[in-house]
């Protein structure tokens, strides 16, 4: 379950008892109805040892991708296929070896290898509107933890003289959906509304990042 704009992050992650090496995606996965941001990070990716019905295997995460659903619905994410090589003639601990070092992201290697190409089924996500009840009047959507914050650069100027409003939020969540604030024209201030600017970052698994109005 989410809401539009919430992000829900999609982890590939794999369980071997064998020698593999991880070699890409052969079909990139179906992300119709969803902003897309790649997180992936191989300095960050998890590897691990994990036991399973008495049995060892290794676990490690090989892709990360941040979604941000555009609307509301129900949608079915097929994830695509991976290619991976397995190697034939396995030793001991090879299993650990190939996890905990770079071979594991498909280096070369002299031993005989097959391919293996791997399959997952698909993920539905339902997207629920947002509550009607108490909505505010200006709200356009943007879902997040936010802050806002604003400052002008003069608080005393002659008349005619520009005073520069900077206006910012910044927090986890799609920024770039986040709208131009409405400012208030009076009749004592003439406004000109100058660029704004993005600054959107990754955090692990979060994306966040800075939105300026000045």
């Amino acid at each position: 379950d989410a809401y539009p704009n919430q992000q829900v992050t999609l982890i590939y992650t794999i369980y071997t008892n064998v020698n593999v090496q991880y070699q890409g995606f052969e079909e990139e996965p179906d992300l119709k109805g969803f902003w897309v941001e790649e997180i992936t990070d191989k300095k960050l990716l998890n590897r691990e040892e994990v036991f399973i019905n008495g049995t060892r295997y290794a676990k490690a995460e090989i892709r990360k991708v941040a979604l941000f659903p555009t609307k509301p619905g129900t949608y079915e994410i097929r994830p695509g296929s991976i290619r991976c090589s397995v190697r034939k003639m396995q030793r001991q601990n090879d299993m650990v070896d190939s996890f905990f070092d770079d071979s594991f992201f498909g280096s070369a290697l002299l031993a005989r290898r097959e391919p293996r190409l791997l399959e997952t089924k698909p993920v539905t996500i339902t997207v629920r509107p947002f509550p009607e009840e108490n909505k505010p009047a200006g709200f356009t959507g943007t879902c997040g933890e936010f802050r806002l914050h604003a400052a002008l650069d003069a608080t005393s100027v002659p008349q005619h003289e520009p005073v520069t409003l900077t206006v910012s939020i910044e927090g986890k969540g799609n920024i770039d959906t986040i709208e131009r604030p409405l400012f208030s024209h009076t009749p004592e201030f003439r406004v000109y509304e100058r660029d704004t600017t993005t600054d959107m970052r990754k955090d692990e698994a979060v994306i966040q990042g800075t939105k300026t109005f000045t």
